[in-house]
């Protein structure tokens, strides 16, 4: 039987209340604190009530609302794409994006370690599943080789990995491409939190080409709940064509569009700096460690995977991040690997005592 994750109510920008306990929470990904941001939480009570907090119908039928539209004019100026589209959830923009890639691509080339909803929507493609090691250039371009005279190819990757931080390198895939080629890029982590005006990995790695979809979610950097997926003209008539998903489901409720397009309007004025704030901490917390990380991703990704060894040294940094007065953030997906890890997200918003006790709980690791 499954065990249910652990309840907490979360009473601050920082902080969960955990069976009657406050700790340090270093968990999810809201990693401005957006969330807590007194203007967003403003944009979602006004948008409800002024419009109510949901539609509750797809929006091919009654739900087209006219907020969802100004959202998707606000995402495309942003993320500087011709067009973008805003879906239920984060997952499910990668999904339908599959979905829009069924009959396009015959193979699916697949980054092994990217996020389950990367790999869910190369299913929905249709086409061959095909992995490649993690940010391997050498190996993707063998597949290519292998694969491009035999149909046409897809690649599928993060932007920023969750796993280790690392920005997937989208310049030397680019080029591995063939003409009839497609790219999917879920930057969920890299959307706000790195590039020089935050539009993730795709600006960081200098990368604009029309046969890239991007997909991201709204409830991590920009602090609300959704998700969109951005890419050429054509890719609204294809979703509301093509995507099962799109035409039949209900979208984020009308609040949520109103807390992110705040969001938004705080990230283009005041995304340096929080971004500036956000590298600082992280470095404070990979740089105390052996963590690895390539050196060419600078700065690195702000979420932390760390695997115990064996379940002593689970044991050890449960007890040490709890002594410490910080929730133990010890997960395992479903249908992942069998293993727990720790997932620690560092925030802008964490202070430097904050970081300095998580610091010192996680150096517990170096001594075996």
């Amino acid at each position: 039987m499954t065990e249910e994750p652990p309840r907490l109510l979360h009473t601050s920008a920082t902080a969960v209340d955990h069976g009657g306990r406050k700790l340090i929470y270093f968990g999810g990904s809201d990693y401005f604190r957006l969330a807590w941001d007194r203007r967003v939480r403003l944009a979602f009570s006004k948008t409800a009530a002024k419009y109510g907090h949901n539609l509750s119908a797809s929006r091919m039928t009654t739900g087209n609302h006219p907020l969802y539209g100004e959202l998707e004019e606000a995402l495309a100026t942003f993320l500087q794409f011709p067009c973008t589209v805003v879906t239920p959830t984060g997952y499910s923009a990668s999904l339908v994006a599959g979905q829009i890639m069924k009959g396009r691509i015959s193979y699916a080339l697949v980054d092994e370690k990217a996020h389950a909803c990367v790999k869910d929507g190369a299913v929905l493609s249709g086409a061959k599943i095909i992995s490649f090691p993690h940010r391997d250039v050498r190996a993707l371009k063998k597949l290519v080789g292998r694969f491009a005279h035999r149909g046409s190819l897809g690649i599928f990757t993060d932007g920023l990995s969750a796993h280790d931080g690392s920005v997937a390198p989208l310049a030397e895939y680019l080029p591995l491409l063939p003409r009839d080629g497609w790219m999917m890029v879920d930057d969920a982590h890299g959307i706000g939190t790195i590039g020089e005006t935050g539009r993730g990995a795709l600006e960081w790695t200098g990368v604009k080409d029309s046969r890239i979809i991007q997909t991201l979610t709204l409830s991590k950097a920009i602090g609300s709940y959704g998700g969109a997926i951005a890419g050429p003209a054509w890719l609204r008539e294809a979703v509301q064509q093509r995507s099962r998903l799109f035409s039949g489901g209900s979208p984020p409720g009308l609040p949520y569009v109103g807390a992110a397009l705040r969001s938004l309007e705080i990230l283009q004025r005041e995304g340096r700096a929080l971004r500036s704030k956000l590298a600082a901490n992280t470095h404070v917390v990979r740089g105390s460690l052996d963590l690895p990380c390539p050196s060419d991703v600078l700065p690195p990704g702000p979420t932390l995977a760390i695997a115990p060894k064996n379940d002593a040294q689970q044991r050890r940094l449960t007890k040490a991040l709890l002594e410490a007065g910080i929730y133990p953030s010890l997960i395992r997906y479903a249908g992942g690997p069998s293993a727990q890890f720790f997932r620690l997200s560092i925030s802008s918003a964490h202070t430097q005592n904050e970081l300095k006790l998580l610091t010192s709980a996680l150096s517990c690791l170096q001594s075996g």
